[in-house]
């Protein structure tokens, strides 16, 4: 994990190339925005069509909803990106058991996104933004300890749906899903005399 850097934060799907590229290219758009250089967002797949770039579904998506996913490329999980992130977040329970073969002791860290969303919007924010990094880094700490208040056991509540290979309307399935999660995240990081609704758009429209 890193100390005194940026609060590292990894998204995990399966393929790398529908979900996970969608929550790190909104997640470091949005924080960037909300605490400028807080934040380091990446993403990797449990089964990763490593190189390939992201589904078209994803990048229209993700265009809509004011960000980008030019460059992208798919890459493999591996034992060095969980161990030297601040918190994995799984875009669903199968992918916090994947992700645990790599380092049980990442427990601690990891969750699935929406669970992780819960876990923050329940929590104060940081005072100011110095505090931000900080703040977050007891987020985790304290979704750990009541990990079962967040976590229901109910994939429809916990998990995001994959749409890989599933058309269009699986893909508004995963927004509706995904870009709430998102968006709590996004206004977790915002200290209070700088908070505001962030809206990243409306997945429907």
């Amino acid at each position: 994990m890193g100390i005194g850097g940026p609060f590292r934060i990894l998204a995990v799907c399966t393929g790398n190339v529908s979900r996970s590229p969608v929550a790190e290219r909104l997640l470091r758009s949005g924080l960037e925005e909300a605490a400028p250089g807080v934040f380091e967002v990446s993403s990797a797949g449990t089964r990763a069509l490593s190189g390939e770039g992201a589904q078209p579904e994803s990048e229209d998506l993700t265009a809509r909803l004011g960000s980008s996913l030019a460059g992208f490329r798919a890459r493999q999980l591996n034992e060095s990106l969980v161990v030297g992130s601040d918190v994995i977040l799984g875009l669903a329970e199968v992918h916090v058991r994947e992700i645990l073969s790599y380092s049980p002791s990442a427990l601690k860290r990891t969750f699935t996104l929406r669970q992780f969303a819960r876990a923050v919007a329940s929590f104060p924010r940081a005072a100011s933004r110095d505090a931000v990094r900080d703040a977050w880094a007891g987020y985790v700490e304290n979704a750990a300890q009541s990990r079962n208040q967040f976590r229901t056991g109910d994939p429809l509540l916990d998990d995001v749906a994959d749409p890989f290979g599933r058309g269009a309307p699986a893909y508004e399935r995963m927004a509706e899903e995904l870009v709430p999660a998102v968006e709590a995240l996004i206004r977790a990081a915002a200290a209070p005399r700088r908070a505001r609704t962030h809206a990243l758009g409306d997945p429907t429209a």
